[in-house]
């Protein structure tokens, strides 16, 4: 199954008329080799007409190596379709579904998502570059390179939702995010964590400045949660937990009665272990939390006991490479774990599986989509691969998506669709270009029906619902 967005068409460059001009001669005067008798005027005109028919054969060759590779390219590229947005603009994009075929009897939601038997559609788009992405209630929050946080509907595709940081703010890229209903929390590459309500205010939908801004003790430098890039949000019962490259894990706590700023009320550092990678919460009801490291260790902190412990990896044979992605799955209560060279192990009570082999690079991200009334839960990852992977929580591959073009990839997952990043669209060609039908046809003359699309990320989603 394959999904595009453009029909390639086929260009092929006008002809070229050569003008061959020869050399002025002044009047009465023989020129050089003549008088020598080395040539003569009658030889000129066969030489000329042998060039030139030697030219146009030259010509005809190369214009048919041409469309010979132009139909070769066309035979062996993916099937393509075509879409134009409510502008008469057109995307083009390309990705596709990778794994075992789809079998003809897919009637329930539980066969339509675990054989990837979906309606794949363009959820929504961002004139940017997606670093993380969250969904809850069909409203997908999406974090940007340049800062910016918006929510869309994930039905509709408009943006319903802007949460600002305020004026005079550098923009740096969100790496890390939460969303609910209560709350947008974001954090970024500079080290700024920012809270926002989701109730937006007014009636255009944007939130000018934070509700709560997290700042640490500190006696110089700008306030700031941590000093380095924050890498993980999560959020036990009432107490926010955060974790940043400068080896610290931050617990947070009393947001609700917050004012404007708020500060820590426990700081937890891994001493003498390098940069805090990543993060998630443990069981529920529990203050438990997990963060892995860039040297491959997994540390489970309790935040009650202040409390850390270092879990054993070393029967494995990747323990020794950096942990990238971590989530709990509250279904066995078991640990997800990614590492840097592509593997992905589960851990638990009993439990001790090694995914089977399918990122080529690092894991980016791994989320648990819950079990459901009507099936078991999935395990959904993201990979430097430009890969999606499906999974069962056995570790065996269902199915999956390529074609994706961020090395940067996310996913979530709501009960009824897949939403993954990384459809980068119309990246060759800049903003508001124009595509020329003719080489004879001036610009102006069909700019209103040939504007490409200005190149942006769209979030490609899986829809499995009912009637999908």
């Amino acid at each position: 199954m394959s999904m595009s967005l453009l029909q390639p068409t086929l260009v092929t460059a006008p002809s070229v008329t050569l003008l061959v001009r020869s050399a002025p001669v002044e009047s009465g005067v023989t020129p050089r080799r003549w008088r020598a008798g080395q040539g003569s005027p009658s030889l000129v005109l066969p030489f000329l007409l042998a060039a030139t028919t030697g030219f146009q054969i030259q010509r005809r060759r190369v214009r048919c190596l041409a469309v010979a590779a132009a139909a070769k390219h066309q035979v062996l590229a993916p099937s393509r379709g075509k879409s134009t947005d409510p502008h008469d603009r057109f995307w083009e994009a390309s990705v596709c579904r990778i794994g075992p075929p789809i079998p003809h009897s897919v009637g329930t939601r539980r066969d339509r998502w675990r054989s990837g038997a979906g309606k794949m559609r363009v959820a929504c788009y961002v004139s940017d570059h997606v670093q993380s992405m969250a969904v809850c209630n069909k409203v997908l929050c999406l974090g940007t390179v340049n800062g910016q946080v918006r929510t869309f509907d994930v039905e509709s595709g408009a943006a319903i939702g802007e949460y600002q940081r305020g004026s005079h703010i550098a923009p740096a890229a969100i790496t890390a995010l939460h969303f609910d209903d209560g709350a947008v929390v974001a954090g970024d590459a500079r080290g700024n964590i920012n809270i926002w309500s989701s109730a937006l205010p007014g009636s255009w939908g944007v939130a000018s400045q934070p509700q709560i801004t997290l700042v640490r003790k500190q006696d110089f430098g700008p306030p700031r949660a941590h000093k380095d890039e924050v890498t993980g949000l999560a959020l036990l019962g009432q107490t926010l937990v955060s974790t940043s490259i400068d080896g610290t894990m931050t617990f947070w706590h009393g947001l609700d009665k917050a004012d404007k700023l708020a500060t820590p009320v426990a700081r937890a550092t891994v001493q003498g272990r390098a940069a805090l990678t990543s993060l998630c919460a443990g069981p529920k009801g529990e203050n438990l939390a997990y963060m892995g490291t860039a040297d491959g260790e997994v540390v489970k902190v309790d935040f009650k006991k202040k409390k850390q412990e270092l879990l054993d990896f070393k029967k494995k044979k990747s323990a020794t490479s950096a942990v990238t992605a971590l989530a709990f799955n509250h279904e066995n209560n078991s640990l997800l774990v990614g590492r840097s060279d592509g593997c992905i192990e589960c851990r638990g009570p009993g439990i001790s599986v090694e995914f089977e082999k399918f990122h080529c690079g690092a894991v980016r991200q791994i989320s648990v989509r819950p079990a459901g009334d009507d099936q078991g839960p999935l395990v959904i990852t993201t990979g430097e691969d430009c890969r999606v992977g499906v999974w069962s929580d056995q570790g065996k591959p269902l199915w999956g998506l390529r074609g994706l073009a961020s090395r940067n990839l996310r996913a979530c997952c709501d009960s009824s669709g897949l939403y993954s990043s990384g459809l980068v669209m119309n990246a060759a060609h800049p903003g508001n270009a124009v595509l020329q039908k003719s080489w004879q046809e001036t610009r102006s003359s069909h700019l209103a029906h040939t504007e490409i699309a200005p190149a942006c990320e769209g979030i490609v989603c899986m829809d499995f619902s009912k009637g999908s």
